[in-house]
């Protein structure tokens, strides 16, 4: 799935299926899952190991759909940093309708994880810093989607 990121033809047939790639093929392994809370529970030093570990993509799930995401955002910023900014923020608002849900919880772990991966992008987007420029396509100020609101009503 990386190498369709950097190839025009590849990326165009996917474009318009990419709320459904960011649903099913990336998120439902970005989301912290059963198996992430077993080793969490058993060995919280080896569920940090395997978070950080740079060669994981090739046996963590959430590696590799994490570098999707890297992949993403490094080829075609342009046509997916207001797609995954939405979809974050769904996950985002439906746990902060009910925090106290598990699925939830582990839905808005995800949208994190993805929205962490998105901050180089979201600084280079965002009009305060200085020296910066924005991208003219990036400024989508009705889409209702304010990463500082996003961020506050979400992380506490």
């Amino acid at each position: 799935i990386c190498e369709l990121c950097n190839q025009d033809a590849t990326f165009g047939a996917v474009k318009h299926r990419l709320p459904e790639l960011l649903e099913s093929g990336i998120f439902r392994w970005a989301r912290f899952g059963v198996e992430d809370l077993r080793v969490w529970q058993e060995d919280p030093e080896e569920f940090l190991r395997r978070s950080f570990d740079d060669l994981a993509t090739m046996q963590e799930p959430r590696a590799a759909a994490m570098e999707v995401v890297e992949r993403l955002l490094r080829h075609r910023s342009d046509a997916v940093v207001m797609p995954l900014l939405h979809f974050c923020r769904k996950h985002l608002d439906a746990h902060s309708q009910n925090p106290t849900d598990p699925e939830l919880s582990s839905s808005k772990d995800g949208a994190l994880l993805i929205l962490g991966y998105m901050v180089d992008e979201l600084r280079r987007l965002d009009p305060s810093q200085p020296g910066k420029k924005k991208k003219a396509k990036a400024k989508s100020a009705g889409s209702g989607v304010s990463v500082e609101e996003l961020l506050s009503r979400s992380v506490r």
